[in-house]
């Protein structure tokens, strides 16, 4: 039952992102049971795996965020927008950075793997992983 939950909370949290802010929706109360505030704008879809939300964001940052107890496992810092969706595969999290890089990042810790200069587009195009090997 409590993983069905979660999953809900989940969910909503990804149809409740908006701008800055991630939040769930209000309880009976009219508030959120939590929220967390972005440093920039988010213009993907969120991806939710083992409990860990991943988004980029305008401030140029890959989060990884904890939702059971809402604290920010980490962060990785680009030198450009991440507007892509961020995708995730065994251990490793992509995402495309208007920097014109596309990074490989640990899951669990958030240490840079690899990136590659796969030149600037506009927008740079979401990476994804048809198999789970990449």
């Amino acid at each position: 039952m409590k993983r069905r939950v979660l999953l809900l909370v989940a969910i909503a949290l990804t149809q409740a992102c908006s701008h800055t802010r991630l939040s769930t929706p209000p309880v009976a109360s009219g508030a959120p049971r939590w929220s967390h505030q972005a440093g920039g704008q988010i213009w993907s879809p969120l991806t939710l795996v083992n409990n860990i939300l991943y988004y980029g964001c305008d401030d140029g940052t890959i989060t990884a965020l904890d939702v059971r107890s809402q604290q920010v496992r980490w962060q990785y810092e680009t030198d450009g927008r991440v507007r892509s969706a961020v995708t995730v595969a065994a251990d490793v999290v992509f995402a495309a950075s208007d920097d014109g890089f596309v990074y490989a990042i640990e899951r669990s810790s958030g240490v840079l793997r690899w990136g590659v200069d796969v030149a600037r587009t506009s927008p740079p195009e979401s990476p994804a992983c048809p198999r789970p090997t990449v």
